[in-house]
């Protein structure tokens, strides 16, 4: 009975080691994908730079861009889209198209800023602005990436809220499988519980058995006893009649021997008496 419990502990364990290593693969899947993206430069300068739609073929202001815009027209995040598409399923698929979504866009914002602060001293002296309109300027620039920030958080925020419900969705998965493992192993030890209660019938079936058996041998045995000790009693008495049959013909013996030897006496002193009866005749004659 213990090997089923020491076997459950080991099944416990593998599980648990298993959820561990899914989401660490998981984690190594999703970082291999991001390491693929890559951040395009746009095109022309300034406030002139520019991405091309390739669908419409319109011209997109890098500047004035929106998220959606940036990371689609200046990252590789459609063919790396498309790509995923075609390799998951599932749940695997949407954790990590959200998690490229969400870096792709966090890149090519940050590569936005990055190009609109290293720009910025030469877009002021293109337009040659004054102070209020750079001011003016600045306050725009510092809007936009207010509103990239917020789109960001936006998009880091759902991209959060449905990788924990991928996650709570595989967790719950997970318990679901070993809450059926548990009812499996569970019905393996009821079933084993079963086998040994019927093992335990039949060796008390049989222990009844023998003992009802050598009860009867006990019976057996005693009547065996009774009847040996009634025999001998028997032989016993009998020994007794034969001695004292035997000790009566001993005395019948003896007497019938001390009375032949009586009888010879007699006999001889008959004839003894004959032979004087013949001598007186013969005198009185």
């Amino acid at each position: 009975m213990n090997k089923p419990i020491d076997d459950s502990n080991l099944l416990l364990a593998t599980m648990i080691d298993s959820t561990i290593e899914k989401q660490n693969s998981l984690q190594i899947i999703v970082q291999t994908w991001q390491d693929q993206i890559i951040c395009f430069s746009p095109q022309g300068e300034g406030y002139s730079a520019y991405f091309i739609d390739s669908r419409d073929g319109r011209l997109v202001n890098y500047i004035r861009a929106s998220c959606d815009e940036l990371r689609h027209l200046g990252t590789n995040y459609h063919s790396i889209l498309n790509k995923i598409k075609e390799q998951y399923y599932g749940y695997l698929k949407e954790a990590i198209l959200n998690s490229v979504k969400y870096e792709a866009t966090r890149r090519v914002v940050r590569k936005q800023h990055q190009w609109i602060q290293s720009s910025y001293q030469a877009l002021i002296e293109h337009k040659k602005l004054t102070v209020e309109q750079q001011s003016s300027e600045i306050d725009d620039l510092k809007q936009i990436i207010i509103e990239q920030n917020q789109a960001i958080a936006v998009i880091k925020t759902e991209c959060q809220g449905q990788l924990a419900a991928i996650k709570t969705n595989v967790l719950l998965k997970q318990k679901e499988a070993e809450i059926e493992q548990k009812n499996r192993q569970i019905a393996q030890l009821n079933q084993q519980l079963q086998e040994c209660d019927r093992e335990i019938k039949s060796l008390k079936s049989e222990l009844n058995q023998g003992l009802q058996e050598l009860k009867l041998k006990y019976k057996g045995l005693i009547a065996q006893f009774v009847k040996s000790c009634t025999n001998k009693q028997q032989i016993d008495s009998q020994n007794k009649s034969l001695q004292a049959c035997k000790n009566i013909f001993i005395k019948a013996q003896n007497k019938i021997n001390l009375l032949q030897s009586d009888r010879q006496l007699l006999a001889q002193q008959n004839i003894e008496l004959q032979s004087k009866i013949k001598l007186l005749r013969i005198k009185c004659s």
